[in-house]
């Protein structure tokens, strides 16, 4: 007889381990979504028994020299050595590392996607923490993105519910995100990285997720394009 299938929805394989760490009594978590000019970076710390989760660090960072102009140089990865070793306190107490993983058209992007798996599994070895490097739907897999919400719609989307997940973290979105009214902030790299974060803690460590379940979509019509917001 066929098998019958199976009707749980299906999430799709979006993430990659390059490297399984030791996870006993880590509770911080690190995120980045690599850009030359403008990498979204997040360093949280998060209990478990709790369901809590406090920021520490929520920035954009640009490790290619402005003289590089388009290149990746051995300049880019000293800037990306000296970040990290800044942050080596709190590397050695983390339960994962996150990477977005960039498209194949991004190359410099992907080179330095690339220098960080290096930079840290060469630096911690064995005892370096979890990495992963995760796609673009690792995020929709976790967090109630509506169907229409694609293409130019996906930057506000993803702006507008990491503002909120940071009210519900009981935190300043402002200080945490930025202004949402200021289009110059690359506000979308800090909140992507929040995303991730809230993505690994559902998925890894099987954490409640902080997205209000009243949650509810309204489309806005602002002068730059449609986009999703607020939450209420």
């Amino acid at each position: 007889m066929p098998r019958a299938k199976s009707t749980a929805p299906k999430i799709p394989r979006s993430y990659t381990y390059h490297h399984k760490g030791p996870t006993e009594g880590r509770n911080y978590l690190l995120t980045m979504d690599p850009g030359p000019e403008n990498t979204g970076v997040r360093l949280e710390r998060f209990n478990v028994k709790r369901n809590r989760v406090r920021t520490i660090l929520s920035a954009t960072v640009g490790f290619r020299e402005a003289k590089d102009l388009k290149t990746m140089t051995l300049a880019t990865l000293t800037n990306l050595a000296e970040f990290l070793d800044s942050l080596e306190k709190y590397i050695v107490k983390c339960h994962g590392i996150v990477i977005e993983k960039q498209v194949k058209a991004n190359t410099p992007a992907r080179v330095l996607e690339g220098m960080m798996l290096g930079y840290l599994l060469g630096k911690y070895g064995d005892e370096a923490p979890s990495l992963l490097t995760v796609d673009s739907r690792f995020k929709g897999s976790f967090l109630p993105k509506p169907a229409w919400v694609k293409g130019p719609k996906l930057k506000p989307w993803s702006e507008d519910l990491g503002y909120h997940l940071i009210i519900m973290y009981g935190e300043d979105p402002d200080e945490v995100v930025g202004d949402l009214h200021d289009s110059s902030d690359k506000r979308d790299d800090r909140t992507d990285c929040i995303l991730m974060s809230e993505c690994y803690r559902q998925a890894v460590l099987g954490m409640i997720s902080f997205v209000p379940e009243s949650i509810v979509w309204v489309r806005l019509k602002q002068n730059r394009k449609v986009y999703t917001g607020p939450i209420s």
